[in-house]
C-alpha cells in the first residue's frame, strides 16, 4: 500500500486546483486536503491547502509543479 504525502501547501485554492487538474492530466492522482469546511468557509484555511499525492509519484509531481509554476 502506497504512502500519501503533501508536496506543496497552497494559500490559494484556484492555483491549488489548476495543479490537481495537471497532474490528473499528466496520469498522477492527487488529493487536496484543507480545514476550510468544504470550500464554505475559505477564512478558517489556516494552515493551507494540501496536495498530497502517491509517494511513488512525488518526485515527477514536483517536477511538473514547478515546470508550470515558471512558465
Amino acid at each position: 500500500m502506497s504512502k500519501i504525502v503533501c508536496i506543496k501547501i497552497f494559500i490559494d485554492k484556484l492555483k491549488a486546483e489548476i495543479c490537481k487538474d495537471y497532474l490528473s492530466k499528466e496520469g498522477i492522482i492527487s488529493y487536496l486536503n484543507s480545514d476550510d469546511c468544504g470550500g464554505l468557509e475559505p477564512q478558517m484555511a489556516i494552515q493551507g491547502i494540501k496536495l498530497m499525492v502517491n509517494e511513488e509519484d512525488s518526485k515527477r509531481a514536483l517536477s511538473l509543479i514547478s515546470d508550470i509554476e515558471t512558465n
